[in-house]
C-alpha cells in the first residue's frame, strides 16, 4: 500500500522549491483561506485572528529560506503536510493580484 503523498509528514528544507512559488501565489492562497493582509514594505504581512503569516518579496536574498519558514509555518497551524501546502500553493490561481 503506498502512502498518500500529501499526508507525509516530512522536514522540507528545499529553499529552491520554495523559491518558485511566487508572492502573488502565496498571497492568493493566504487571502482563499481567510487571512487578512496588512502590507509592509520588505513583506505581505497576513493575520488570522492571533496567527501571523509573512511574504516574503521576491527581491529578497534569502527568498527561498523565507518561503521555506512561510510553508512550514502554514503547515503546522493547519495541521497538514508541508507538502500538501507546496502542492496547494503552487496551483494557487493569482487572478493577476
Amino acid at each position: 500500500m503506498t502512502p498518500d503523498l500529501l499526508t507525509l509528514r516530512v522536514d522540507f528544507r528545499d529553499e529552491t522549491a520554495a523559491a518558485r512559488i511566487t508572492p502573488e501565489q502565496a498571497n492568493a492562497y493566504l487571502a482563499a483561506r481567510g487571512w487578512q493582509r496588512f502590507d509592509r514594505r520588505v513583506w505581505h504581512v497576513w493575520n488570522l485572528g492571533e496567527e501571523q503569516a509573512k511574504v516574503p518579496r521576491e527581491r529578497l536574498s534569502d527568498y527561498g529560506r523565507r518561503m521555506v519558514e512561510l510553508l512550514n509555518r502554514l503547515a503546522e497551524y493547519e495541521g497538514r503536510s508541508v507538502l500538501a501546502v507546496f502542492v496547494d500553493m503552487v496551483a494557487t490561481a493569482t487572478g493577476g493580484d
